[in-house]
């Protein structure tokens, strides 16, 4: 993502765990946050009360509301090679066929229902936010799930540096 992203905007800076575990930069501010949830040997699976999911929701729901214009420039991005069941929260968020209110509500009802104590500040903080802001983060996500694990992706990188460097 990070190669592609170079190609289309040259003044784009990459950092890893700045801003977020990876970051796309523009002066000094963050136009896209990533949050990547990697699993080897094991199935992820982003249920609406994964704590993969609300790990991140925490992380974001704590930066907006400290800073309500964030996701009005900032573009949250959940990479995780994690499958989100459909009908989920998150598979409302993906790229295509978006439901930002159906996400919230189903965020919501977990909130309401599960005894999560690994989610429990996550739950709080996210159901603190106003209405409005939880919309507005939510329009601003965007989930990557079932992404390639790191050695399949290393042959897409390749390609992608194979012009930039000799063998």
């Amino acid at each position: 993502m990070a190669l592609q992203a170079t190609l289309e905007t040259p003044q784009l800076e990459i950092s890893i765990e700045k801003f977020d575990d990876i970051a796309f930069e523009a002066g000094g501010e963050p136009s896209q946050l990533i949050q990547t949830k990697h699993h080897v040997g094991k199935n992820g699976s982003l249920t609406d009360a994964s704590v993969d999911l609300w790990k991140t929701l925490l992380i974001w729901s704590k930066l907006v509301a400290r800073d309500v214009s964030a996701p009005f420039r900032t573009r949250f991005v959940l990479v995780t090679t994690a499958a989100a069941p459909e009908g989920s929260a998150a598979s409302f968020l993906r790229m295509r066929d978006r439901g930002v209110r159906e996400a919230d509500w189903k965020l919501l009802q977990t909130v309401e229902t599960s005894r999560s104590q690994d989610n429990a500040e996550a739950y709080a903080v996210y159901k603190g936010l106003p209405d409005d802001l939880r919309g507005s983060l939510l329009q601003a996500i965007f989930i990557l799930d079932g992404s390639p694990n790191i050695v399949d992706v290393r042959m897409e990188i390749a390609r992608e540096l194979h012009r930039a460097a000799e063998r």
